[in-house]
Parts: structure tokens; sequence; C-alpha cells
């Protein structure tokens, strides 16, 4: 969401209600919260069972853990 204003020199003119040709001066930028948050997703569905293994031997982390089988 980005913060601006009418600019000064359409503050002062006397047409700044009807006027159509308004001008804006950019004051800064808030970012939105929502892209604060980081969510990251693996469907390790679609994820085949050989790729599986193979990242299970060169991470030494289980084929379950990997998956998210529950113990």
């Amino acid at each position: 969401m980005g913060l601006s204003k009418l600019a000064a020199q359409c503050q002062a003119c006397p047409f700044v209600d009807t006027c159509d040709h308004k001008r804006m001066e950019a004051l800064g930028y808030l970012p939105s919260p929502d892209l604060a948050k980081v969510d990251v997703k693996i469907d390790t569905a679609a994820i085949s069972e050989d790729l599986l293994d193979r990242i299970s031997r060169v991470s030494q982390i289980p084929v379950s853990i990997l998956r998210g089988d529950s113990r």
C-alpha cells in the first residue's frame, strides 16, 4: 500500500475541488503484513519413490519423515 498526498501546488489552486488533473506526491510505501508470512508446502504425493530414496540417502533423513508419515 502506498502513501500519497495532494501536491502543494494543487492544494493552493482555487479549482482543487473541480479539477480533473490533480497531482499526487508519494510519501512512502507500507508493505502488506501478509507478505511477511512464508508458508512452504511440499506435495510429497507428487514426488516419486525413487526421488524420495535418493533424497533420504543424501540428506540421511528417513524416508518416512520425508513422506510425513507419523510414527
